[in-house]
């Protein structure tokens, strides 16, 4: 099918799978240990592969 028309089947069939099995959310990183600015561009970096 066409990308686009297969997208919107994902999307369709995410929809109806939700209310069953509802993605936990994520926990909330600890505020006493926030992650040092330096150590998420270095991840960023290395993500985009410069």
């Amino acid at each position: 099918p066409v990308p686009s028309q297969r997208r919107t089947d994902w999307q369709v069939s995410t929809q109806q799978r939700e209310p069953e099995a509802p993605v936990p959310a994520a926990p909330a990183p600890a505020p006493e240990q926030p992650v040092p600015l330096g150590a998420f561009q270095r991840l960023l970096r290395w993500w985009r592969g410069e």
